[in-house]
């Protein structure tokens, strides 16, 4: 793999489009000026989104195959074993001063075969791809500290969450890898009760139970009776209520005076996380987890 490489710009070079020391004969330097970025990535096509986020979130390159010429100071691989890329076009795609590769699920062992050149292989458990941004994203940021599985936090609150329906299928599965990552106790009418049950009293056995209330807030939510009955049994309990709203509606007139979580808003802020990086930040937040790049952002309702 390529390695403190400079692209060739007198055209004399054996090497092109890399610098051989031909031009030395004239005293001069190939070198271009300008500065050259901290990061790069380059992720397969599976998880070449996670590559592009990470490189607007990092004001880094993102690094194409077959694409030759580019330089940074320090290369970032991201594979997860169902596209692997190959070492070569790695070396041809890019110079770089260091190398990390990610794998998302792939033995070190089997990255350090596939990737001899590099200067760190770390493996990172299978997970949701906005999962996998926020925890390469604390890696780079933090220095790159060898990736151990994350115990839940000591800290960690339990939460009842209150959604409307229609919403179950946007919220579900970014809750699902809160409990399969973190272990976080996270209430949901839509699979926290068994059928037969009667929902009336286990909702407000569960709400009892759990330390904080979550209205994930829409228009389909605003409109809901139900949601409103559990808002009120929540202020009724006298439970911390965090307001996420998924698409920028605000808060009813009974919630208004709490600072709210605006996902429309964070996404302007922040346009490389999608949907599910912004939720997931929002739910985080309201179960007490530190906040991590790129943070929180809330409006008042």
């Amino acid at each position: 793999m390529a390695r403190r490489q400079q692209l060739c710009v007198c055209g004399r070079s054996a090497n092109l489009p890399w610098c051989d020391g031909s031009h030395s004969a004239e005293d001069w330097s190939c070198d271009i000026a300008g500065e050259v970025p901290a990061f790069g990535f380059m992720a397969p096509g599976r998880i070449g989104n996670l590559a592009r986020k990470l490189a607007a979130a990092f004001d880094g390159l993102l690094v194409r195959e077959r694409e030759p010429g580019a330089r940074v100071q320090h290369f970032v691989v991201l594979v997860d074993g169902s596209d692997v890329l190959d070492a070569t076009s790695l070396g041809d795609a890019v110079s770089f001063d260091t190398c990390t590769v990610f794998g998302l699920g792939v033995p070190c062992a089997a990255l350090q075969r596939l990737y001899p050149g590099v200067d760190r292989h770390l493996t990172l458990p299978r997970m949701p791809l906005p999962m996998a941004f926020r925890e390469v994203h604390d890696q780079l940021r933090n220095g790159l500290p060898t990736p151990v599985p994350r115990a839940p936090k000591p800290n960690l609150r339990s939460a009842f969450v209150s959604h409307a329906v229609v919403d179950e299928a946007v919220i579900l599965p970014v809750v699902n890898a809160l409990r399969e990552r973190i272990g976080a106790d996270v209430f949901l009418c839509a699979d926290s009760i068994a059928l037969g049950q009667q929902w009336h009293a286990e909702i407000e056995a569960a709400l009892a139970s759990r330390d904080v209330f979550v209205l994930v807030l829409s228009e389909a939510a605003a409109r809901s009776t139900f949601c409103a009955f559990e808002v009120g049994v929540a202020v009724g309990a006298g439970k911390p209520i965090v307001i996420v709203s998924l698409d920028g509606t605000l808060p009813p007139a009974y919630v208004q005076h709490i600072h709210m979580f605006d996902a429309v808003r964070m996404q302007r802020t922040f346009p490389w996380l999608d949907a599910d990086d912004v939720l997931l930040e929002g739910l985080l937040g309201a179960l007490g987890s530190e906040g991590s790049q790129p943070g929180a952002e809330g409006v008042d309702g």
